[in-house]
């Protein structure tokens, strides 16, 4: 299983989940989430406008 496919992808991402927070709540995790690694690596928006999205991520779940 990939994350892609997780149940949690659906839960944070779409927008008629049966959620007890708010939908799409996803994309507010998905700025903060850009927005730090931006900050903590030094860069900016165009430099990672190529960059695999999951790296990003599993940055996060490392500290």
């Amino acid at each position: 299983m990939t994350l892609e496919t997780t149940e949690l992808m659906e839960t944070l991402f779409y927008m008629f989940a049966r959620i007890s927070f708010p939908v799409r709540t996803g994309y507010v995790f998905g700025y903060l989430a850009v927005r730090r690694y931006l900050q903590d690596n030094g860069l900016q928006t165009k430099d990672v406008l190529g960059i695999d999205w999951r790296l990003v991520l599993c940055a996060q779940s490392e500290e």
